[in-house]
């Protein structure tokens, strides 16, 4: 039955391909971290702000949460990058910053979309923000 339903999928594979490439994979992933961003906004929290901040380089941007703590302002970032073939991420904490996860992007086969391959787990777009984002978001 899979067999059968492969057969009949309509997948230009060699777009999709293309479209999966790191570097042609980041300004999607980009464009789909913005609405993250934009999704956190709306729950309003007291004294917390996420931006989108896109480098001077095509090849990274920044999401950062800026949070008032009494008068002192905290700055907490993460980084994705290319990198080489693969999409790197870094959450930078004054200054440093500690390695957190790289991505090979690369074809489902069986459904022809683009997936993340982060520490052997086959991650949709989405499952890779999520990973990348949540501490970010949520976990202060």
């Amino acid at each position: 039955m899979a067999e059968e339903n492969r057969g009949t999928m309509d997948v230009n594979w060699v777009n999709a391909r293309w479209s999966c490439a790191p570097q042609n994979a980041l300004p999607s992933l980009a464009e789909a971290v913005e609405a993250d961003v934009n999704s956190v906004n709306e729950l309003q929290r007291r004294g917390v702000k996420f931006n989108v901040i896109k480098t001077d380089l095509p090849q990274a941007f920044v999401v950062t949460r800026q949070r008032n703590l009494a008068g002192f302002l905290e700055n907490v970032s993460v980084v994705f990058r290319l990198s080489d073939n693969l999409i790197t991420v870094r959450r930078v904490i004054s200054g440093f910053e500690p390695p957190f996860l790289s991505a090979v992007a690369g074809l489902d086969e069986e459904d022809g979309e683009c997936r993340f391959t982060v520490d052997g787990q086959n991650l949709k777009p989405w499952q890779l923000r999520w990973k990348a984002l949540e501490d970010l978001f949520f976990g202060f």
